[in-house]
């Protein structure tokens, strides 16, 4: 999967973009790897729900003391 532009915090969120990375989030979510994060509805809206997972997951495995919330393309 790649990314057309940023999704999260002060990103683009394009519609494409955002329900795939909610998708990739509830891989963590479900088998509790993101514990306190209930599973996201893949539905393109960046909420404070899909903010919080992502900032959880930056936290998490990408080792952010101050994760942006904010998923950017490679």
């Amino acid at each position: 999967m790649r990314l057309s532009a940023s999704v999260g915090a002060d990103g683009a969120n394009r519609l494409g973009d955002v329900m795939a990375v909610q998708t990739l989030l509830n891989k963590f979510i479900v088998p509790s790897k993101l514990p306190g994060i209930d599973p996201l509805a893949p539905d393109g809206k960046v909420g404070a729900r899909t903010i919080a997972a992502i900032r959880a997951f930056q936290q998490r495995f990408a080792g952010m003391a101050k994760p942006h919330a904010r998923v950017d393309p490679a």
